[in-house]
């Protein structure tokens, strides 16, 4: 699809398009030059939530590639050690392309979509999207790197969680940011207390503020992710109470703006 002298709307729909057939190749090149064609890009929410999916197929795809390349190295035999070697290349490539991809989101954000938009929506968006890259890239680095990244995250899910406190309790953004920074916790830092603490308090103050007349759709799927959350944790606290003095192997996960993954919301 040709991309040049595009209205605005048409940029929308044609990457809507494409990653409903996961066309996230053409998507990514069609938000990207709908940020760069238009000054500034301020980008409204839809716009945004477009831009966010496009990027993030692109990272669920690249995870997958690496996911199966561990699996095969796990049914290698311990002799096959030139194929261990082959695979492990692979793998390296695929987590140099994630990191380079990133920073290539990393640098839009910095100087072209937080420059343009100074909203406390749009900068706690893009700064829980920092966030959110930086939580997903902790799954594949050494752990020579993973407590300077973890610690980036963390500092920009903070920073993102104070910039929200100015929106609605109701807001998806403001939301988001709990559900996102609570799994991290979770899921990183294995800290369940503070997962908890961040997720009951979004559920509580959603709950107890004054209702919007029309909650949002994407609103009302995070405060239920939100429950979720604080079920599984609370759950969680319960089989920990009983294997106390257990070790447990764990692995991260990325959960990262999930609900906005489900392409249903991106219905034409």
């Amino acid at each position: 699809m040709e991309a040049d002298n595009l209205s605005r709307n048409e940029f929308v729909y044609r990457s809507r398009l494409s990653l409903a057939v996961n066309r996230e190749e053409e998507a990514i090149k069609l938000v990207r030059k709908l940020i760069s064609q238009f000054t500034p890009p301020d980008l409204a929410a839809e716009e945004r939530i477009v831009v966010l999916v496009a990027f993030y197929s692109k990272l669920c795809e690249l995870r997958c590639s690496w996911v199966k390349l561990r699996k095969i190295e796990s049914r290698l035999k311990d002799n096959e050690k030139d194929r261990k070697r082959t695979i492990h290349e692979y793998r390296s490539k695929i987590v140099s392309e994630m990191r380079e991809f990133c920073g290539s989101i990393f640098n839009l954000i910095d100087k072209k979509l937080l420059r343009s938009d100074s909203s406390d929506e749009a900068r706690a968006f893009y700064t829980k999207l920092k966030a959110d890259l930086n939580g997903f890239l902790c799954e594949f680095l050494p752990s020579s790197k993973l407590e300077k990244i973890k610690t980036k995250a963390k500092c920009y899910y903070n920073d993102a969680q104070e910039i929200a406190k100015s929106l609605h309790p109701q807001h998806p953004t403001r939301l988001e940011v709990s559900l996102n920074y609570s799994s991290f916790y979770k899921d990183v830092f294995k800290n369940w207390d503070s997962a908890y603490y961040h997720a009951i308090q979004a559920v509580e103050a959603a709950g107890h503020g004054a209702l919007l007349e029309e909650p949002s759709p994407e609103a009302t799927l995070i405060v239920a992710e939100l429950n979720n959350l604080l079920r599984g944790l609370e759950c969680k606290q319960e089989e920990n109470e009983k294997k106390e003095g257990e070790e447990e192997k764990w692995l991260p996960k990325f959960r990262g703006n999930h609900i906005l993954l489900d392409k249903s919301l991106l219905l034409l």
